[in-house]
C-alpha cells in the first residue's frame, strides 16, 4: 500500500482497485472500509498524508 502511495497521491477507490489487481482478489463489499481503516492508521503514524481531493 505504501508502495502504491509513493508513486503519487491515489484516491481510496485507486487504491484498493492496485491492491485487487496485485494480490488477483476479488473484494467483497468491506474491503474499501479495511482500506480506509489502514491508510488512516498510517496517517495518525506520520507515513502519509491526506491530499484534499480539487474540484
Amino acid at each position: 500500500m505504501l508502495t502504491i502511495l509513493d508513486r503519487s497521491p491515489a484516491t481510496l477507490e485507486t487504491v484498493c482497485k492496485a491492491l485487487s489487481e496485485y494480490f488477483s482478489l476479488q473484494p467483497d463489499k468491506d474491503f474499501p472500509g479495511q482500506i480506509a481503516k489502514t491508510l488512516h492508521r498510517f496517517e495518525t503514524l506520520g507515513l502519509i498524508t491526506r491530499v484534499k481531493e480539487h474540484a
